[in-house]
């Protein structure tokens, strides 16, 4: 995305591990209009994340998550 980052996203939504749910930022999120979702979190909350974006209708385009293993230590 480069320079055009600002033009294209048009919302982000942070959590902290300790909260219960993100349903609330996946509300905000299908409020803002957004049409894709990139889920960049833990296996629990993408779950959760999945479960509540079909919870409230919200059919955006979604980018998976790519895990990857950590690079060992030199």
């Amino acid at each position: 995305m480069g320079k055009d980052a600002d033009k294209l996203i048009v919302q982000l939504a942070t959590y902290e591990v300790t909260d219960p749910t993100v349903d609330s930022q996946m509300i905000q999120l299908k409020n803002s209009g957004a049409n894709v979702f990139f889920n960049i979190t833990t296996p629990k909350f993408a779950a959760q994340a999945i479960k509540k974006a079909a919870e409230i209708g919200w059919k955006p385009g979604a980018l998976p998550q790519q895990r990857r293993r950590p690079r060992s230590e030199p």
